[in-house]
C-alpha cells in the first residue's frame, strides 16, 4: 500500500465542496452514522464554530482516491495558558454521539497510520492536545490508532465516555411488540395508556418528514415545558434540515390528549434507525402518568411496523431509556498530548488532579 497523501481543509467554503464525496466515503464505511454526516457537521460549523476556534479537517486519500477523512476543529484556551486542543466537529456543544474519524472499510490502518504522521511531523506546530470525545469503544479506527501510538511509546489517556443505550425492532412478537422489549414496559405501558384515556382522546401524532413549521411547533413546547429558550439547538436543526431535506432528516412524534399536546419527541431519521435528540414533556398534565413512557411506547410501536430496525435513545443515564433499551454502545475520551511546554502542562496539571481524587478518597 502507497502512502496516503493528506490536504488540510481551514475554510468553510473549502468544506462546501467535500459534500458529495464525504457523504460517499461515510457510506463506505464502519463508522456510517447520522452525526458524521457532511448536513449535520456543516450545520454545527454554522452555529458554533466561535471565536478561538478554527476549521482543521483532514483529508486523507491515495492515489486521488479519498480514504478518510478527520473531521476536526482547532480550539485555543484563552488567556496566558493557551493550550491548542484539536476536537472533533461536533462536540461539545450540539450533542454528537458516535463521532469517530471517517475511514473506507479496509483503510483504517493506513489513515490511523497517516494521522498519526501528519500530527507528529507536518502538522506538529498546531497543536497541544488531541481530544477525541465520546469516540465509539468499538471503532476500527480507534483500534488502529492506539496500536500506533502504543508502537511509538507515547503517553495517551483512555476514560470512559458517554453510554447510548438502543432497543433492537427487526423482529417482533405476535403482539406488534419487539421481542428484544420486556414485559414490564408493555404492562407499565397498557396502564399509563388506560390511566391517560380517563383524560379523553388519546392521539399519537407522526410527522415522518418534519419540516420548518413542525420544528417551530416542537419548541413552543419544549420552551414552556423547560424554561429554556433552545435558540442554539433550533439555529441547529434548522441548518441541518435546510442542507438535508425533510425527506431524511427529522422525524417528531407528539401525543395529544382532547386536542391539547401535552408530550413531543424529536428523531433524526438515518439509514434504518431513529436516534432519540429532544424531549418536551409536560409532567404537570396527569402526575400520576409517565406522559413519556407512554409516547416512547408509541413511538417504538409504530417504528418496528414501519420497518425501521433499531432506536438509539442516544447519551444519557435517565432511567426511562434503560428501562426501555436492551443493550447499546459504550463510548471513550482519548487524550493525546504533545512534548511542548504547554501539553506537558496541561497533562501534568490533569493528573494531578486525578492523583487529589485517589487521595481524597
Amino acid at each position: 500500500m502507497s502512502e496516503l497523501s493528506v490536504t488540510v481543509i481551514d475554510t468553510p467554503e473549502q468544506l462546501q465542496g467535500l459534500a458529495p464525496q464525504w457523504n460517499e466515503l461515510l457510506a463506505a464505511s464502519a463508522a456510517d452514522g447520522v452525526f458524521l454526516t457532511w448536513e449535520w457537521m456543516s450545520a454545527w460549523l454554522g452555529c458554533c464554530l466561535k471565536e478561538g476556534r478554527e476549521l482543521f479537517v483532514l483529508c486523507f486519500s491515495e492515489r486521488g482516491r479519498p480514504a478518510g477523512v478527520a473531521p476536526f476543529y482547532r480550539e485555543r484556551r484563552k488567556g496566558a495558558f493557551g493550550v491548542r486542543t484539536i476536537r472533533f466537529l461536533g462536540a461539545p456543544e450540539g450533542g454528537s454521539d458516535y463521532l469517530d474519524v471517517i475511514c473506507r472499510r479496509g483503510c483504517e490502518e493506513q489513515v490511523a497510520g497517516a494521522l498519526y504522521r501528519f500530527l507528529l511531523e507536518e502538522g506538529r506546530g498546531k497543536w497541544d492536545l488531541l481530544h477525541l470525545q465520546d469516540i465509539p469503544a468499538d471503532s476500527v479506527f480507534l483500534l488502529r490508532f492506539l496500536e500506533r501510538v502504543d508502537e511509538a511509546g507515547r503517553y495517551l489517556e483512555l476514560a470512559p465516555g458517554a453510554y447510548c443505550p438502543a432497543l433492537e425492532l427487526g423482529e417482533s412478537r405476535e403482539d406488534g411488540w419487539p421481542r428484544r422489549a420486556s414485559a414490564g414496559c408493555k404492562k407499565k405501558y397498557e396502564k399509563e395508556l388506560a390511566l391517560l384515556q380517563r383524560e379523553g382522546e388519546v392521539v399519537h401524532l407522526v410527522e415522518e418528514e418534519a419540516g420548518a413549521a413542525s420544528l417551530e411547533r416542537f419548541f413552543r413546547l419544549y420552551r414552556a415545558v423547560s424554561g429554556r429558550p433552545g435558540t442554539r439547538l433550533i439555529s441547529l436543526l434548522q441548518g441541518y434540515l435546510e442542507r438535508r431535506g425533510p425527506r431524511e432528516g427529522v422525524r417528531i412524534d407528539t401525543l395529544a390528549v382532547q386536542g391539547k399536546e401535552i408530550a413531543s419527541l424529536l428523531h433524526f431519521r438515518y439509514r434504518d434507525s431513529l436516534f432519540l435528540y429532544l424531549v418536551a414533556v409536560d409532567k404537570t398534565f396527569n402526575p400520576k402518568v409517565s406522559i413519556g413512557h407512554l409516547l416512547l411506547g408509541k413511538c417504538i410501536l409504530d417504528a418496528g411496523q414501519k420497518g425501521y430496525r433499531r432506536y438509539d435513545f442516544l447519551k444519557g443515564g435517565e432511567p426511562y431509556k434503560f428501562h426501555w433499551a436492551a443493550g447499546g454502545r459504550r463510548s471513550l475520551q482519548v487524550r493525546l498530548w504533545r512534548k511542548t511546554p504547554l501539553g506537558l502542562a496541561e497533562a501534568l496539571a490533569r493528573m494531578a488532579r486525578q492523583a487529589g481524587k485517589l487521595l481524597l478518597r
